[in-house]
């Protein structure tokens, strides 16, 4: 892959562009990259923002949209935003749930999609996947798998590689791999550092190789490259640390091979005797000293109140085809079954079929999270309240609405990858015990409803922080990419880990403007 540093805007331009009566952020964006904005009136723009997940992302309307293909376009376009103080939003593949998480009214929204390469490196480090941060994780796998080999990534075909890795992502394979930002072996970022005119500087013939030091051009934007061995403490904090430190194009994932292996949905009919079963069937599991690191589970208590009807979901893989996962069967053979789509077949199936009936922009979505040790008392607690929440919201919802509450294991194996893959900054350590992740999550149509919902999740995940708090049973770590807006995620992360976060932060970004201009995401002063 080769580089070339196109010559910045000089200083006296974008003095000009940035004076009283000048045009807007979107025009003079538009001035220097003309195929590159998409205003509102361009089909470009609608298929932009046709990407958003969700409806509250999908409703918003930014200015224009900036599409770069190279990080020196970024590194521009950050010149000329930053020096006219102009708002902006980045995406990588748009399937954040919040709105305002990376899109922005009447600013400036960066689309990453043409970032959407991935080539395979061969060295000392092993097998590298170099990935564009604009791809989707069913595309990353399409291609490997064809090549025999997969990375620890997303467990949806259709989540952005971008978003995902920086928010710490969780795969089938964490048990055994970690936590998919933990893979990473270098990121190549965008960051905005001291700004000096007129430097030309072409680096067209200097191949840019997995393990290189940093590449730094001091312009408007420097690109730099963020490894064990170059901005170190970067690298670290960018495993966790999302989109507060500059914009990041490429992600270098360890990859590995692996074979088909087993997987599949379960649903069962809700009954007190199926709840109590699956109370105690999640707890050993979860809590299970010898973990078996091939298993992955994602277990679902869901309520349509069209029907007033519970189901039981059990998302089960098992990344070995040795036999079958004994270790999963208190979920995938007690009956009476629903559905049972068990089987053996390979990671692009499976991310794909998760992804399947998604539609686009067409429904409102809550998603709010909180992690906790596991107790078969407390997670009795955790489904018992949640039923009386949602029995609560009946008589003052008139639309049909979706409610679920997932708990996902976060054992032990999982947590010790971030200090043995050189770090990360999420603040979690074996030492905690067997967690479990628990995610409510709320679909519906009417924004008139956005207020109750959201009020009656927030209370109840009071209600489980105090319960959980008075059996010795809290946790202060919330998953980013399934947090609400308002969790102080990188407070969880522990005073330390902040403390450096926001050091960093001092030293990539001196004029603070991914925490001034970029209002998506979890900002380090929340």
């Amino acid at each position: 892959m080769k580089l070339k540093i196109l010559a910045p805007l000089s200083l006296a331009f974008i003095g000009r562009c940035s004076a009283g009566g000048s045009p807007t952020c979107c025009q003079q964006l538009s001035s220097v990259f003309p195929a590159l904005v998409y205003f509102p009136s361009s089909t470009a723009y609608s298929a932009s923002s046709g990407e958003y997940f969700t409806e509250q992302e999908f409703s918003i309307t930014p200015a224009c949209f900036f599409h770069p293909f190279t990080p020196a376009e970024i590194a521009t376009a950050l010149s000329i935003l930053s020096t006219s103080n102009c708002p902006f939003a980045v995406k990588s593949g748009g399937h954040g749930i919040w709105g305002g998480l990376a899109n922005i009214q009447g600013g400036v929204s960066i689309d990453l999609a043409e970032f959407n390469e991935v080539d395979i490196d061969v060295g000392k480090q092993g097998t590298v996947a170099r990935v564009g941060v604009g791809m989707k994780w069913g595309d990353v796998y399409n291609f490997l798998g064809a090549r025999g080999l997969v990375v620890v990534g997303g467990r949806w075909g259709s989540v952005g590689v971008g978003g995902l890795i920086l928010g710490g992502g969780i795969s089938f394979f964490s048990a055994r791999k970690g936590f998919a930002c933990d893979s990473v072996v270098n990121h190549q970022i965008n960051s905005l550092l001291i700004i000096y005119p007129s430097l030309n500087i072409d680096l067209s013939d200097v191949y840019i190789p997995v393990r290189i030091q940093a590449v730094i051009v001091l312009a408007s934007g420097e690109i730099i490259n963020a490894n064990a061995t170059s901005n170190q403490e970067l690298w670290q904090a960018l495993k966790g640390g999302s989109n507060n430190f500059g914009i990041v194009t490429r992600v270098d994932l360890l990859a590995f091979p692996q074979g088909d292996f087993w997987g599949g949905l379960i649903i069962n009919p809700f009954s007190e005797e199926a709840f109590e079963h699956f109370i105690n069937a999640l707890h050993i599991f979860s809590s299970d000293p010898t973990y078996d690191e091939n298993a992955s589970l994602i277990f679902t208590y869901n309520f349509d109140s069209s029907t007033r009807t519970w189901i039981i979901i059990s998302n089960v893989q098992y990344t070995s085809i040795a036999g079958y996962p004994s270790t999963l069967e208190p979920f995938t053979s007690y009956g009476p079954q629903l559905i049972n789509t068990m089987r053996v077949s390979n990671l692009s199936d499976f991310a794909i079929t998760n992804s399947e009936g998604e539609e686009e922009g067409t429904t409102r979505w809550l998603y709010f999270t909180r992690t906790y040790v596991s107790s078969e008392v407390l997670i009795r607690q955790i489904f018992e309240i949640f039923n009386s929440t949602v029995y609560n919201m009946l008589s003052l919802i008139e639309e049909d609405v979706t409610w679920s509450i997932t708990a996902e294991p976060f054992p032990p194996i999982l947590t010790q990858y971030g200090k043995l893959n050189g770090g990360n900054i999420l603040g979690l350590d074996p030492s905690d015990g067997p967690l479990i992740l628990f995610l409510a999550t709320v679909t519906w149509h009417d924004s008139v409803n956005d207020s109750p919902i959201t009020q009656a999740i927030e209370i109840y995940f009071s209600q489980i922080d105090t319960l959980s708090k008075s059996l010795g049973l809290y946790n202060k770590y919330s998953y980013l990419n399934y947090a609400y807006k308002d969790q102080k995620v990188m407070k969880g992360y522990g005073k330390e880990n902040l403390w450096r976060m926001k050091s960093l932060s001092k030293q990539f970004d001196p004029e603070g403007v991914f925490q001034r201009l970029v209002p998506g995401g979890f900002k380090l002063d929340d």
